[in-house]
Parts: C-alpha cells; structure tokens; sequence
C-alpha cells in the first residue's frame, strides 16, 4: 500500500521540525499564549523524534547509542526530549542528567521612577537548565536545527 503521506525520511522530518521552527518564531511575535505552547510542543516533539526516523530508517547506518548519545550530549536536543515526554506523557519518566526548568517570562521589564516593576515587551519562555544553561525559544530553534544539520551532513544523511 503506498502512502500519501508527505513525511517519509528523516530529511522529511527536518524540514517539518524547520517549520515548526517557523509556527514557534510567529507564535512569540504574535503573542498567542495557546499557540504558543502548542508550537513549543510541536517543535520539541518534532525535534526528538527526527532521532526515531534516523534510527530506523533502512540504509542509515546509525545506531540507537550514536543517536541517543548526541542527543545526550547536545543540551538543547536533550531540552527538547524532556519537554517533549513531560508534556505528552504529564511527566518526565527518564529525564537526562540535566534538569530543566521551563516558563513564560517577559523579556523586558520598567521600573517606574516610584520603583514600581512594570512588564513590558514580549513573552516568551525561558528554558533553565539545571548546570545554569538558560535559552530562550528562539535560540533553542535555531540551535536545534543547526544542530541537527550538521548531524545530517557529517553523518551523510
């Protein structure tokens, strides 16, 4: 039976996590609270599981360890695992050596000549790793992608 259905490589895969980067950039600028948690999601659950279509994909010679091993060792690729089991699962069952910490937080905030705190700016989440690392999600999207792409070219995939 052949499928119609557009995702069928790992190559596949990187260019839908490359638009989910996209839907997660205009969610922030647009400031739609649902949409940009749904993005958020969107984008980590594509980002992890690009590591399910590089391990089982025929004539990639890529083992479960060498792909689990760079997700291990790339702190916004492990990020993106966490928030990804977290929200689908409501838990994280096996989270990675680093614990992380995510939240909407503004950007910018005013301190009136009272001294009353004002927020102002954007929102947008503010992902805290548990060794200090802190990102917020447009550096974890263009990290993530980055990363995987030169995952792809110095593995030839």
């Amino acid at each position: 039976m052949k499928s119609d259905i557009a995702l069928q490589s790992p190559q596949d895969m990187l260019s839908k996590l490359k638009r989910e980067g996209t839907r997660l950039n205009k969610a922030i600028e647009t400031q739609s609270g649902g949409e940009m948690v749904d993005s958020l999601f969107n984008f980590c659950v594509t980002a992890y599981h690009i590591s399910d279509w590089l391990i089982n994909s025929p004539g990639l010679p890529l083992t479960r360890k060498e792909v689990c091993d760079f997700i291990e060792g790339t702190p916004v690729l492990s990020a993106c695992r966490d928030i990804c089991c977290h929200l689908k699962h409501f838990r994280v069952s096996s989270p990675s050596t680093k614990k992380l910490d995510v939240s909407l937080t503004s950007i910018t905030r005013e301190i009136s000549p009272s001294g009353q705190m004002k927020l102002t700016g954007t929102v947008d989440f503010d992902i805290i790793m548990n060794d200090g690392v802190r990102f917020r999600s447009g550096f974890l999207a263009n990290t993530v992608i980055s990363s995987w792409e030169d995952f792809f070219r110095d593995h030839n995939v």
